[in-house]
């Protein structure tokens, strides 16, 4: 890429500060994403809800088997900068607050059962995600991650 480490270095001077910027770069744009997502009128919510799980899917496994950010720093929480950790924190909250506005919107479409609670099946969706993910990653086949979102988005909506 060209870039030095005493670029880094002068930019970033610590790892902390690094990967906060990362993390916050990341927030900011998963954050315009959703709103993009909220806001897209031709489609119901569960395509929306589908559309994030395929985005998420394409940006991680399908372009670069690479892992999601969050996911990755939350599994290490007990050895992180708390400045980081709540950055993640915030992170994962963004996506959250994104599927349960999206849930509630598709409860009062009477898209989804009126029963399920938003933000608590936000929770379970996010979770789902970032499991599925793992597996997707050990066993080399993004058919897993499918397979998962299917039967959670049939069960939980």
């Amino acid at each position: 890429m060209g870039i030095k480490t005493a670029s880094i270095h002068y930019h970033f001077p610590t790892k902390t500060d690094l990967v906060l910027a990362i993390v916050t770069s990341q927030k900011a744009t998963t954050h315009q994403y959703l709103q993009h997502l909220i806001h897209h009128e031709s489609l119901s919510e569960r395509e929306k809800i589908e559309a994030l799980c395929h985005s998420i899917l394409s940006t991680t496994f399908l372009e670069e088997e690479k892992m999601c950010l969050a996911g990755m720093l939350a599994t290490d929480v007990l050895t992180l900068d708390e400045p980081i950790e709540k950055a993640v924190a915030d992170l994962i909250e963004t996506i959250k607050l994104g599927i349960a506005q999206i849930i509630q919107y598709g409860i009062k479409q009477k898209e989804f059962n009126p029963n399920t609670h938003p933000e608590s099946t936000a929770s379970a969706l996010v979770a789902a995600i970032e499991e599925s993910l793992i597996l997707t990653q050990l066993f080399k086949d993004e058919n897993t991650f499918k397979h998962v979102m299917d039967v959670i988005l049939n069960r939980l909506l």
